[in-house]
């Protein structure tokens, strides 16, 4: 049996204080990886962490990260990025996560998705999604966030999970993003799709 963690507690406004947010994300983390381990059956976990995990490094120009970069917790602190509780959560509790599992030989693989794009059921609209439209809801603040978007399909997210809880060899952590593209390039893409007509006026 495995297990697909991609829970997490979310405040791209900063509400909440870091710690708080961060203290409940490790928690939840911690609390589901014990009850792995004391059941006995699980034979694996996929954590989804997130790309914000290893994109923000001490301000050097690096055009591509991996999976052996790590976020600077003091260099996001400094910035103050939007999410910056949420980008510095998930930095603290996917190394908590992956402690664990080295700690108490429980199977873990993390997987880091980009800012996910697509269908969703949720009743309520996805904070990825939300973000990525921001220039439609004219959330200025965002916008700035989005100079740069790294971007991953639902669907590719989704079969990444899959992949990686069924392939004997994964291990570590796993960088999932498919797309980079711009402030402009994006608004190119929503005009584009305004214009497109519905299906009812065809």
């Amino acid at each position: 049996m495995g297990v697909f963690h991609v829970a997490t507690p979310v405040d791209f406004q900063d509400n909440e204080p870091e710690q708080v947010v961060t203290k409940r994300s490790i928690d939840g983390a911690l609390g589901i990886l014990r009850a792995c381990l004391n059941a006995k059956t699980v034979k694996r976990v996929v954590y989804t962490s997130s790309v914000f995990a290893v994109m923000f490094g001490s301000g050097k120009d690096v055009e591509e990260v991996d999976e052996i970069f790590w976020s600077d917790i003091d260099y996001i602190r400094s910035v103050k990025p939007f999410g910056g509780s949420y980008v510095i959560s998930k930095r603290l509790t996917e190394k908590a996560v992956l402690e664990f599992s080295e700690k108490y030989g429980l199977d873990v693989v993390t997987i880091l998705p980009s800012i996910v794009a697509g269908p969703f059921i949720c009743p309520k609209l996805p904070s990825s999604v939300r973000s990525t439209l921001a220039m439609v809801f004219g959330n200025l603040e965002e916008l700035r966030f989005l100079i740069n978007i790294p971007l991953v399909h639902v669907d590719d997210v989704a079969s990444a999970h899959i992949f990686l809880l069924e392939h004997h060899d994964a291990k570590g952590r796993y960088n999932c993003s498919s797309h980079v593209i711009n402030l402009v390039q994006m608004a190119e893409f929503l005009v584009v799709r305004k214009r497109q007509p519905s299906v009812s006026e065809k």
